[in-house]
Order: C-alpha cells, then structure tokens, then sequence
C-alpha cells in the first residue's frame, strides 16, 4: 500500500527521499530532470544526476561542465526547476529555486574531491558539450587522480536553493498535491 503524502510531515518525506537517492544508485529521485531557459527564453530539460542534498538549507546540488549551454543560461539566468518522480510512492516532486555556480571556490573544490575518477570523464572532453563533431566521440579514459585533474578547470558545482516544492502523489484513494514554501505546506488542488 502505498502511504499517502500528508501536509504535517511531506517536507520531511520529501527531502527524506532526497538524501536516500544519494545512497541508492537505482533510487528513482537519483536523476532528476532540471529545466533552465536558454538566451532566446526557451526552456530547456536534461536529466541530472543528483549530487548533493542539505535539507536544512533546502539546497540541491549537480554538476556540469562549464562549456555547456546549460552553464551559459544559468550564469545569466540563475532560475531553474527539478522534477523528481518515484513511481513506487507515485510520487512527483517540482523544485523551483535559484542557482549559484562554484568552478573556483572551495565548494568546487569539496564537490570535486568527492566525485568518482569515472564521474570526472566528461569534464576531460577535447570539445564542449553540444558542438557538432565529425564522428561519434573517442572514449575518454581517466588513468588515475593526476590524469583527472585535467578535466577540474571545465568543473562547476551547481547549488539551488529550493523556495518551493510541489508535491503529487497519484494515490489510488484520490490523489494528493501539497505547496511547500519557507512559511509551511498547504494542500492545493491535484
């Protein structure tokens, strides 16, 4: 039976499973999608592999490469959203909040000693993400923690805090959505 979100303790539940996806290598929240707006006000969605949860501060964290386009939009506009579904609790998470990039700082620096030698791979590409290329991509191995250190200048830790949380959960006894904000939780209609 899956257990129905409740407006008292859904903050918790939610970045309770938060912090679990980092443990879980197939929890379901581990990969979350995150939007942004490009320079011509598209939206744009990729997935993401979530790196870093602090609950108290309502912050999230990944990672991307500072040639991406994705940098570029959030370095001039520093607003995005995550969506994180869990299909075992039926449950779908937006996250709105705003973005600091770290690439030389010692946040950068924590977030990249504590990234595996396979994690720091694309970071080590000859070509910025998304250029058009010849041919499919030469496998790029890291030999050890020296070789690695060539892909640290591309790095940035992405840091949001999160001001809201829309919670849905498709419970077969009728279906739930909280708003969750700095100055509580209310129900709003699924």
């Amino acid at each position: 039976m899956i257990e129905p979100v409740q407006l008292g303790t859904v903050r918790d539940r939610v970045w309770g499973s938060l912090t679990a996806a980092l443990d879980e290598r197939d929890h379901p929240m581990r990969t979350p999608v995150v939007a942004t707006v490009d320079e011509h006000g598209s939206p744009r969605a990729r997935v993401v592999v979530l790196r870093a949860v602090e609950p108290d501060a309502a912050t999230l964290e990944f990672h991307t490469d500072t040639r991406s386009p994705k940098f570029a939009s959030l370095r001039e506009r520093p607003s995005l959203a995550w969506l994180f579904y869990d299909p075992r609790a039926m449950l779908q998470v937006r996250a709105e909040g705003t973005a600091t990039l770290h690439t030389d700082d010692a946040v950068a620096d924590a977030s990249w000693t504590s990234t595996s030698l396979a994690s720091r791979v694309p970071y080590m590409a000859s070509v910025a993400p998304g250029r058009v290329v010849e041919s499919a991509a030469d496998g790029v191995h890291v030999r050890d923690e020296e070789h690695s250190r060539q892909g640290r200048p591309f790095f940035c830790a992405v840091r949001s805090v999160i001001r809201r949380l829309d919670v849905l959960q498709l419970h077969p006894d009728g279906h739930r959505r909280v708003e969750v904000v700095e100055g509580g939780a209310r129900w709003l209609a699924p």
